[in-house]
């Protein structure tokens, strides 16, 4: 009972957070003149991304040696080089976890689309779904169709990187 009303208020408080923020976010919008474009969905998704995307790197970038750093230095390569040479490459498999993880969270997002879009060529797959439902029925069919469909790109993804995904998410726990 007690694990229930945990996960109970857990997703009623990450709910609420996401309701609280709409409203402030659609008149931002909408003052800036963003509705109803790509940007609409863009900077939030961005915005919301970002905590989880440094808590991430830190951890990943915090355990790579700092010997290799001083080595580029001392063979006189600059910050820029020591990042885009050296640093970066050796954060491809945190880079791929964050993207992937991104893609996962925003492909199936429903609130902020549903808010942001109006335009038929611009909505989201998931405000698309319920178009095989009306107020009178619901073709299952074509329902359970379209969900297969919307699926697949994620199961390939995830298919294609679950070794990126795996190492860039355990390479930041382990301290050696």
């Amino acid at each position: 009972m007690k694990q229930w009303l945990g996960r109970s208020l857990k997703h009623k408080l990450s709910l609420l957070m996401i309701m609280t923020t709409l409203v402030p976010l659609f008149l931002m919008m909408k003052n800036i003149g963003l509705l109803d474009t790509y940007g609409a969905l863009i900077l939030p998704y961005t915005a919301f991304e970002l905590p989880i995307t440094v808590f991430l790197a830190i951890g990943f970038m915090a355990s790579t040696p700092r010997e290799i750093e001083e080595a580029a230095m001392i063979d006189g390569s600059g910050w820029w080089m020591i990042f885009g040479r050296i640093i970066f490459p050796l954060c491809t498999p945190i880079v791929a976890t964050i993207s992937i993880l991104a893609f996962l969270r925003f492909w199936n997002d429903f609130s902020f689309a549903l808010v942001f879009i109006n335009s038929q060529s611009l909505k989201t797959l998931p405000l698309s779904l319920p178009l095989f439902s009306d107020g009178f029925g619901t073709d299952y069919g074509l329902t359970m169709g379209a969900m297969a469909i919307a699926v697949i790109p994620t199961i390939v993804i995830y298919l294609m990187m679950q070794e990126r995904i795996m190492k860039g998410m355990v390479a930041g726990s382990i301290k050696g």
